[in-house]
């Protein structure tokens, strides 16, 4: 069996890094990681022929969604028995804008409480290394007015629906062929998004409905909720070694009622 696993910080770990720009690859396509050696997809590794951590810190589901794409285009369809996909949503706020003329993306992360110019800023990232570039406003005339049309126009609602909307495409894409998945997230809000969300909205009621719930899993944060947060997370609230060991085997036990793993 082989494991791919794609989400933020609390699937590709955290900084420091062990170790920069470590390439992996698998059949013709090649991503770089920087690589956290106790983040969970490394521990359940333990139990799979193959793994491939598509993980990214600080980055969101558009990212995911494209990532994981592009990764599924290089798998056989005569294999897709043979893996399994955990994908970790993060939050909704971190969306990409697309920049042709730069072949770049640009994903917009001010925070949802309290969305002010001052706390915004923007990273950039090739198509090709996935590098990441920050800008914060003030830098960047086109940075500046992408990150000043996100504020004027995004919000709760409109940002939850685009979370709900890039799950239904992933899931529809992995049932479709075939593919052995689970969804996670860092917090519980990052995919039930009624949480975030100021007011009832009736699309997003119609869209939550439509989600396989059946292969929807606890988020991280409340996998590691009975543990204390000084010893199974860091200063920077991320969860260290003892934090990934905790998430590595509820994914293992979700797995093994699945008798996936067989």
């Amino acid at each position: 069996m082989k494991l791919y696993t794609n989400g933020c910080s609390f699937t590709n770990g955290h900084q420091p890094f062990d170790e920069l720009k470590v390439d992996q690859t698998y059949k013709g396509y090649t991503a770089q990681t920087d690589l956290k050696k106790f983040a969970w997809p490394w521990i359940l590794g333990e139990e799979f022929d193959f793994t491939f951590n598509h993980g990214r810190y600080a980055s969101g589901l558009d990212r995911t969604i494209r990532t994981t794409l592009q990764f599924l285009n290089h798998i056989d369809a005569d294999e897709y028995d043979d893996w399994i996909f955990i994908l970790q949503a993060s939050q909704p706020h971190r969306k990409e804008y697309i920049f042709e003329q730069h072949e770049s993306y640009g994903q917009v992360a001010p925070p949802l409480s309290h969305q002010t110019i001052n706390d915004a800023w923007l990273q950039f990232r090739g198509t090709e290394n996935d590098e990441m570039l920050i800008k914060t406003y003030g830098e960047e005339p086109l940075s500046d007015l992408t990150m000043e049309f996100h504020l004027a126009w995004e919000n709760d609602i409109s940002l939850g629906i685009h979370q709900l909307k890039n799950l239904l495409v992933l899931q529809e894409i992995l049932k479709s062929n075939g593919i052995k998945y689970l969804f996670t997230s860092m917090m519980r809000q990052d995919i039930n998004v009624k949480h975030l969300a100021s007011r009832e909205s009736d699309l997003m009621d119609n869209l939550m409905q439509y989600l396989d719930h059946d292969n929807i899993v606890e988020s991280i944060e409340l996998i590691t909720e009975p543990y204390n947060k000084q010893t199974h997370y860091d200063k920077c609230g991320h969860p260290n070694q003892l934090g990934h060991k905790v998430v590595a085997e509820y994914f293992k036990t979700e797995l093994e009622n699945r008798n996936w793993l067989t």
